[in-house]
């Protein structure tokens, strides 16, 4: 039929048939490009960004959880303050995540709003631990934060935990959405090259006498292009064997941060079961520290009821003293009564015996005052000795409030390190999970990639059959003309 047609216009008739099959390839590879975008697209704005949202809330709320212990190891009003201010400001920071979620969120609304009503019956927990912190009950705030508050935080990191598997399932739906177009998009593209292939040998074959001066320009180029496409399928191919071993990296990656994030984890709960015994530790301290300082307060009463004694045992001397003097007086006294009893002679013989006996009273009296004496000096003595037994007392508790003191900040200080540890682990296993995530995105790009590299290099492989196919057929036209 096409022998009627002279070779300028089969030549035209072929171009144009070949070029509107290549521009309907284009279209459609545009067409089917765009399909593509609006499916990395929607994969952007919904689960990547609903899964990105609510890490950005686990962290939140584990930074707030983190902010209530802080209340609860406050020890003044200010501190608690400054907590509160800073939970109130991370509260906003996930209520706007919240609003994103509910924007972007392709399930249920309903579970968005309930898990947004959930996250804000946190406050009135919160509320509560702080109104209790700041009226001293610290112990009360302490038990409703490990208990109802750290269950009621549990209940938020399973509902997060759900928008994430949600939002990594709609992710893959669209990545086998992305296959599928892409699979339809390989077999039209085929059809449509084999058809152009098939059409230009038959236009081709048609005009094989007119091509007697352009056999050898064809041969030359087709040489040029086999070598261009064996290049070009050499390349591909060390493509396709890097992304094969960039995928495997990758997958390998996604392991251990997994396994990273499981021992995060566990360093978090060590942590925090280490914290809690330094709460205990603090505790005891503290009560250890009240009671000496008790034992102080009776060890100074013990000294001054001491003090007094040997106030009254000095005054017991004094008289004793005077009773020994009084004595020694009423000695003398007999003695001259004595004198004067002989001086009188008959009539002073009563006398007499009276001073005697006075005599013997008064040496008795004296010797009573000196046993007295003797008493009091060592009860003195034992008084003194107690008072700086006391004193000692006093300074070994003293030392002893010293140390509890500084066992007191000890504990503080390790409670606060304890602390820091298990929000930095905490900090550590979010991180890994969101590479977690991360890492899981990349493999199925680096799945893309492969598969598209492997089609490429199929392709080229056609390509280049074709092209040695074309070769060897120009060679037979120059033998044969």
């Amino acid at each position: 039929m096409l022998g009627r047609f002279n070779l300028n216009i089969r030549l035209k008739y072929s171009f144009a048939l070949i070029i509107s099959l290549l521009l309907l390839l284009g279209i459609f590879s545009i067409s089917e490009m765009w399909r593509l975008s609006e499916l990395t697209e929607k994969l952007f704005n919904h689960p990547y960004t609903v899964s990105t949202a609510a890490l950005r809330i686990e962290g939140n709320i584990t930074k707030m959880h983190r902010s209530m212990k802080d209340v609860a190891l406050a020890h003044d009003n200010t501190g608690i303050q400054a907590a509160r201010k800073t939970v109130d400001v991370i509260e906003q920071m996930v209520l706007e995540d919240f609003d994103i979620i509910n924007d972007r969120f392709l399930g249920d609304k309903q579970q968005v709003k309930k898990a947004r009503a959930l996250f804000i019956a946190w406050k009135p927990i919160r509320d509560e631990v702080i109104d209790l912190m700041m009226t001293g009950k610290r112990r009360e705030a302490a038990l409703i934060t490990q208990q109802k508050g750290a269950q009621h935080v549990h209940r938020l990191y399973e509902t997060i935990g759900a928008f994430i598997d949600f939002a990594s399932n709609k992710a893959n739906g669209f990545y086998s959405a992305a296959q599928n177009q892409r699979d339809k998009s390989l077999i039209i593209t085929c059809a449509v090259v084999m058809l152009a292939i098939v059409i230009g040998w038959f236009f081709a074959h048609s005009i094989t006498n007119a091509l007697n001066q352009a056999i050898s320009s064809i041969s030359s180029s087709s040489n040029e292009i086999a070598a261009t496409v064996t290049q070009q399928e050499r390349v591909a191919n060390q493509q396709n064997s890097s992304v094969s071993e960039t995928n495997t990296t990758m997958e390998e990656l996604g392991a251990s941060s997994r396994q990273t994030a499981e021992q995060s984890e566990n360093a978090a709960e060590n942590a925090r079961h280490a914290l809690n015994l330094v709460d205990d530790g603090v505790d005891r301290v503290n009560e250890m520290r009240d009671g000496m300082h008790e034992t102080k307060e009776r060890v100074e009463a013990i000294a001054k009821q001491i003090l007094s004694l040997s106030e009254h045992t000095s005054q017991i001397g004094n008289i004793t003293n005077t009773v020994t003097d009084f004595a020694n007086e009423t000695k003398m006294l007999a003695m001259n009564a004595a004198v004067e009893a002989v001086r009188a002679g008959e009539h002073g013989k009563g006398f007499s015996v009276l001073s005697v006996e006075i005599r013997k009273l008064a040496d008795e009296s004296k010797r009573s005052a000196e046993k007295i004496n003797g008493l009091v000096s060592q009860i003195q003595k034992a008084t003194n000795t107690t008072v700086m037994v006391t004193e000692e007392g006093t300074k070994t508790v003293s030392s002893s409030m010293a140390l509890a003191e500084k066992m007191s900040d000890t504990f503080n200080d390790v409670a606060d390190s304890v602390n820091s540890a298990s929000d930095s682990s905490q900090q550590i296993s979010m991180n890994v999970r969101q590479q977690a995530v991360a890492i899981k995105q990349v493999v199925s790009a680096m799945k893309l990639i492969s598969a598209g590299t492997k089609e490429g290099a199929a392709g080229i492989t056609q390509v280049k059959g074709g092209v040695q196919s074309l070769n060897a057929t120009a060679k037979k036209l120059k033998d044969m003309v």
